[in-house]
């Protein structure tokens, strides 16, 4: 049996630190990474170390669990006094500058309120056939002509109008 490490050379600054010095590292051969924790803080603070940071968050927000966590923070935020702060700077800010949105989100949200349409969820999406969930405006100027999409169709029909 082996002797357990007690200390490790860096490959950046090739100084002899302890084991403590360096993060733990399962998929290595003594488990440990190859440079100490203060050499990898500066390498993760230089321009270069923050782009492949940045590129390896990005991949990661592609997958579907980054893409559950991203949301689950989301939802976190937004119940916090400072999410919800900013939530209602956003939306004035949106409803000042596109008046004639607004205009037609309340005529649809009137006309569902007094029965002239019914609610969104009880129709089905026209594009892919699931359950609707929102209506969509493709002229503003008239506000009552509305389509009944699903969540991901709608997000579709504003990305790629």
């Amino acid at each position: 049996m082996s002797e357990p490490i007690i200390s490790k050379r860096c490959t950046k600054c090739q100084q002899v630190k302890p084991v403590s010095e360096f993060h733990k590292r399962h998929d290595r051969p003594i488990g440990l990474v190859s440079r100490c924790k203060q050499c990898l803080k500066a390498y993760h603070q230089s321009p270069k170390g923050r782009k492949v940071i940045h590129q390896a968050k990005r991949k990661y927000r592609q997958t579907e669990k980054g893409r559950e966590v991203e949301l689950l923070y989301k939802r976190k935020y937004s119940r916090t006094k400072k999410g919800r702060e900013a939530n209602r700077r956003y939306k004035r800010k949106y409803n000042l500058a596109y008046p004639d949105r607004k205009k037609a989100q309340h005529a649809i949200e009137y006309a569902v309120a007094t029965s002239r349409i019914p609610p969104a969820n009880t129709l089905k999406c026209e594009h892919c056939g699931k359950q609707a969930q929102h209506y969509h405006h493709p002229d503003y100027s008239k506000p009552l002509e509305v389509i009944s999409l699903c969540c991901l169709c709608h997000t579709k029909a504003h990305r790629f109008s």
